[in-house]
């Protein structure tokens, strides 16, 4: 069983015209930016900037030195050493949620539309097969993930240089 190219393009644009009437995904897509872009790189930033953050690193004893020892030669101040492991190292994996947490809130949506909406009987009936149906609903959702996780990044090493400096 092939895939009709021209049946999967036409549901993939009705998903994406569904995606742009909701504005509960667009709004939480936009928080989920905004809190990984600029509010946790900045709170960073602010909070290591304090006069307490020397003595909060240097708290940590040896652990803060074993963690600090693998950051970079040149690095004497424990707070910029401190700022580029916590930004540059184990702020980096949490990207990789951004495509999961997108991807799967537009899949819950678009199912969840299609059944609140009472169009999912109808859309099963359709012409287009199973097949067709199920690429087009994980298309709309990778597509958008994906570029979404694009923008954040972005948006977070502009913000990283903007508030680092």
């Amino acid at each position: 069983m092939s895939v009709r190219l021209k049946v999967t393009k036409a549901l993939l644009k009705k998903e994406f015209l569904d995606f742009r009437r909701d504005a509960a995904i667009f709004s939480s897509l936009l928080i989920l930016t905004l809190a990984f872009g600029v509010v946790l790189p900045a709170l960073l930033l602010v909070l290591l900037r304090s006069p307490q953050a020397e003595q909060q690193i240097d708290r940590l004893g040896a652990l803060g030195e074993e963690l600090l020892s693998g950051v970079g030669p040149g690095m004497a101040d424990p707070s910029v050493a401190f700022a580029h492991l916590l930004i540059g190292k184990l702020f980096a994996p949490a990207f990789l949620l951004i495509p999961v947490i997108a991807g799967s809130t537009l899949a819950a949506s678009s199912f969840a539309g299609e059944k609140s909406e009472r169009t999912l009987e109808g859309l099963l009936f359709s012409p287009a097969s199973p097949r067709e149906l199920v690429l087009a609903k994980v298309l709309a959702s990778l597509v958008p993930a994906v570029l979404l996780s694009w923008l954040t990044v972005s948006i977070y090493l502009t913000t990283v240089l903007a508030l680092g400096r």
